[in-house]
């Protein structure tokens, strides 16, 4: 999930992150919500910072072959030998580090890999299993490579690992068994456990390859958000508790990036096909209730059920797309639903996760043979298209000639024959011989399989800064350590307490304010969150953060500060306890979001005090010294 993805706000939340009836992330939470419609959406690190999702802690490691490559010229006499007595030229060796895992494959590099994990990774409460894990590997044989490497490290560890990909067998009781039960520790996915899957107890994601997409890639961060509070098996967790959870990087991937979510300039094959079948609806000349219009119409629903509704475009849209989901919508469609459909439900199916791209173009050109025979355009080049896709078709699909699929590939090898099909005919083609389309292109060449030492050549726990760049813990610390100095040294308020000086709170606010402005506003980012990371210290504020850092005991926190300075301000009115409890509730959120507005005192929680407890409990003029007050407290704009 990105640093600033947004989950919808409902009222029927819960920290365990369930809302709802509608088909929400796993991930997500919902707040003020009317007739199941958010309001406004929230950000991660507010969610984070109101303890209904955990942060993740990133580590970054590479080894020597992936950040330089594996070339015969730069290799050592040892590893050329071992290359020669496996019968292989290393003069012919020249891999960049990128073509890891695709081009070839070194057992070494696996295996550095493995320990580097198994040195970082969270440990279960008696420290010396892995948590819950999730490797996400490339491929299905880098998955079986992976577990072998890991028995052949830690053989004492062999039931703790299990493949779980698409192509494994009983899936859904690997599933289940990484879920509910203390083995195995460590799943290794592709595709099975990207989105949707919620195991609460997951504390390590451990990226094995690159993501290319953004959404997806914090979709799969999402599989570690979920808190302490929907675990079930505290064991397996680190002293028996989730404050946050490990990413292990070795592909630089960009996690602080944001999603584009933009409609791309040229659209997904899904999309492209969904908005040909809307034009076939629309060719059929308005008779939805006739056999054809009826195909078509379950075609696109088939097409919709499709769209992970745990994706965050579509529960940003959901509000607008929700009807689209209910039978009613479809019993007779208008334009203005066909052009809810082209504009918002579309596109969203460039969200679809596991597409059969080649079984989608193929079906995409025989809808669109379909409609140019509808609307009298030109369909040669259409149909010789599809002809050409047919004939590159392996010989299995036609070896029995009593076969559907052998009748639809040589029905299709003709385009004259194409040009003048019926629909059903053409539908008779997608059925039997777009699910081969894959087995069209030249299947890749297995990796070559090597085995060189390999080495961790660059490794280290990350902060990310401001400008989303990573810097590793160690120069951060540096940095931090240095402008901090700085900025204390010789400052009077730091030189009051020093001296055992009295300093008054309205100094120290100054103080933190000065803080916040040089340090959370700069470059380098310096958060609660990132000071954890980096310091292990976990703080409320900066001026709590200083005092651990240069071990000032008698520098108070912010809290404390805030805290008294409430106590003071409700001594120094005569409130009764209606007001006193609705001032309590004050200081809790201001405590909890460091701001308040006026608009907020109308909003949970303090609706629980009865509608506008507020304004029947307080006059105008105790309301606007009541902000003013607050807004004394607040550090940041």
């Amino acid at each position: 999930m990105e640093r600033g993805a947004e989950l919808l706000r409902c009222p029927h939340h819960r920290p365990d992150g369930h809302a709802g009836h509608l088909p929400r992330p796993q991930h997500l939470l919902e707040f003020h919500c009317f007739d199941n419609h958010p309001t406004f959406l929230y950000a991660y690190e507010e969610a984070i910072k109101e303890g209904y999702l955990v942060d993740y802690t990133l580590y970054k490691a590479q080894t020597g072959f992936q950040r330089k490559g594996i070339k015969g010229a730069d290799l050592s006499e040892e590893a050329r030998n071992t290359l020669i007595q496996s019968g292989i030229d290393p003069d012919a060796m020249d891999y960049e580090g990128t073509d890891l895992e695709k081009k070839v494959s070194n057992k070494g590099t696996l295996r550095a890999q493995w320990q580097e994990i198994m040195a970082q990774c969270y440990k279960d409460q008696s420290g010396q299993r892995p948590g819950k894990t999730i490797v996400f590997a490339v491929s299905q044989e880098h998955a079986l490579r992976l577990k072998e490497a890991f028995i052949e490290a830690f053989p004492q560890y062999a039931p703790e690992i299990q493949v779980i990909t698409y192509k494994s067998d009983h899936q859904r009781t690997l599933i289940k068994n990484f879920k509910r039960e203390s083995r195995p520790r460590i799943a290794i996915s592709v595709d099975m456990l990207e989105t949707g899957v919620n195991v609460p107890e997951v504390v390590n994601l451990v990226f094995m390859r690159p993501i290319q997409s953004q959404i997806r890639l914090h979709q799969m961060v999402g599989r570690g958000t979920r808190t302490q509070q929907a675990c079930k098996h505290p064991e397996w967790l680190p002293d028996g508790r989730k404050d946050d959870f490990l990413i292990i990087d070795f592909w630089e991937n960009e996690f602080n990036k944001e999603p584009d979510t933009g409609v791309s300039q040229s659209l997904p094959v899904l999309v492209t096909l969904f908005n040909t079948r809307l034009d076939i609806l629309a060719a059929l000349q308005g008779e939805q209730q006739a056999d054809a219009s009826q195909k078509v119409i379950s075609e696109l629903r088939a097409q919709i059920a499709q769209i992970p509704t745990d994706t965050l475009p579509v529960e940003q849209a959901w509000p607008t797309i929700e009807a689209a989901w209910d039978d009613h919508f479809w019993l007779y469609l208008t334009q203005a639903k066909l052009d809810l459909l082209r504009s918002h439900v579309g596109p969203l199916l460039r969200f679809v996760p596991k597409v059969d791209l080649a079984g989608a173009t193929f079906t995409g050109k025989v809808e669109r043979l379909k409609l140019y025979t509808l609307t009298g355009h030109k369909t040669q080049a259409t149909a010789v298209s599809i002809a050409e896709d047919i004939s590159h078709l392996p010989k299995f699909v036609y070896n029995d000639p009593a076969s559907e699929a052998a009748r639809a590939f040589h029905f299709g090898l003709h385009p004259q024959q194409l040009q003048r099909a019926t629909p059903e005919e053409l539908d008779e083609l997608i059925t039997h011989l777009a699910g081969f389309m894959k087995r069209r292109a030249k299947r890749a060449t297995d990796p070559l399989i090597i085995d060189l030492q390999d080495e961790i050549d660059n490794r280290g726990f990350v902060i990310m800064t401001a400008r989303n760049q990573p810097m590793y813990v160690e120069e951060y610390r540096a940095r931090v350590d240095e402008r901090i100095l700085e900025l204390v040294a010789g400052h009077p308020t730091i030189q009051a307490i020093e001296q055992g000086q009295p300093v008054t709170d309205e100094q120290l606010l100054a103080l933190e304010r000065t803080l916040h402005q040089q340090l959370s506003q700069s470059d380098l980012l310096v958060t609660p969150q990132n000071i954890r990371r980096a310091y292990q210290f976990k703080v409320d504020s900066l001026l709590d953060f200083t005092r651990q850092l240069l071990e000032i005991d008698d520098l108070p926190n912010y809290e404390a500060i805030v805290k008294r300075q409430f106590s003071d301000y409700m001594q120094s009115h005569t409130f009764n306890a209606e007001q006193l409890n609705f001032l309590r509730a004050v200081q809790g959120v201001f405590l909890q979001r460091r701001r308040l507005q006026p608009a907020d005192l109308y909003e949970s929680p303090f609706d629980s005090f009865g509608d506008d407890a507020v304004a029947r409990w307080f006059t105008d003029e105790e309301i606007d010294e009541m902000l003013k007050f607050v807004s004394s407290l607040t550090i940041s704009g």
